[in-house]
């Protein structure tokens, strides 16, 4: 049975239930109505201080009537398991970012997936789908450990690491892409993970203009079949490059702007660039 958002959002009953409810990763966030109605999938990022907490938070300030969030379970699970939607109460990062969801107004979905796996993905659109009725904005968020090494030798690595990160994410977006509807719009966010125990992005720190990032080899083919096969389908589609000075919050704000159309489909920015342009 698909369930649609009522016009006086409630919080779906699985996102409701749980043992605490988390605070809010982005207390000084007003949104301003971007993406009202929309029904939107973030996949990955939810786990070990990613951005994907953020982004959801600020997709639903933003108005989407419904946020379904995707990633790994709590432990693993199986190879093969595929994805499917968390059940009952828990205290997991995927619950507690639905109750957050919930809490801001939004229905809530939240999936236990392999956010690295065409199959998986694909999975929790359809999940997606089926529970909200369209899936208007997915957000793929694809992070890996910051490269280290002499100094000379990690601006060349860490461009190789992202344009990797960007290509794969395209190659997710292009397997969702027929379960998204007209007009709708795909973020490839690719980011470091700074490799440190302990270590995040500062909570207030100002936006850096970051490393120049050149995307070429296979980032730029995944681009190429991934744009095609989104203007074919009427689909939006953006890469984001965040930095290690970018916030959560910049980010954030980052991917609702490309989320709302603030530059051409098919083209790949920074944080920086993003919050510089006027939508």
């Amino acid at each position: 049975m698909t369930a649609r958002p009522p016009r006086q959002r409630a919080p779906a009953p699985h996102a409701r239930a749980g043992p605490r409810e988390p605070g809010d990763p982005l207390p000084g966030y007003t949104g301003t109505g971007r993406l009202a109605g929309r029904r939107a999938l973030v996949v990955g990022g939810v786990w070990g201080g990613g951005p994907g907490r953020a982004v959801a938070t600020a997709l639903a300030k933003e108005g989407c009537a419904a946020v379904a969030v995707a990633d790994r379970a709590p432990g693993g699970r199986g190879p093969g398991a595929g994805a499917v939607p968390a059940e009952g109460p828990g205290d997991d990062p995927l619950r507690a970012l639905a109750r957050q969801l919930s809490s801001l107004g939004a229905w809530a979905l939240p999936i236990h997936c392999d956010p690295g796996t065409e199959r998986d993905v694909r999975a929790a659109a359809a999940h997606t789908l089926l529970e909200f009725g369209s899936v208007d904005v997915v957000v793929v968020c694809e992070g890996a450990p910051e490269p280290s090494g002499p100094a000379g030798a990690v601006p060349s690595a860490r461009a190789a690491a992202r344009e990797s990160l960007l290509a794969r994410g395209l190659r997710l977006v292009r397997g969702v892409r027929s379960l998204l509807g007209e007009g709708a719009a795909a973020v490839v966010l690719a980011e470091p993970v700074l490799a440190e125990p302990g270590r995040s992005r500062p909570a207030g720190a100002e936006a850096g203009a970051g490393t120049a990032i050149t995307v070429n080899g296979g980032a730029r083919a995944a681009r190429r079949a991934a744009a095609e096969d989104a203007r074919r389908g009427g689909v939006r589609l953006s890469g984001l490059l965040a930095g290690r000075r970018d916030t959560d919050a910049e980010v954030a704000a980052a991917v609702v702007r490309l989320a709302a159309g603030a530059v051409r489909s098919g083209d790949v920015v920074e944080v920086a660039q993003v919050l510089r342009a006027s939508v």
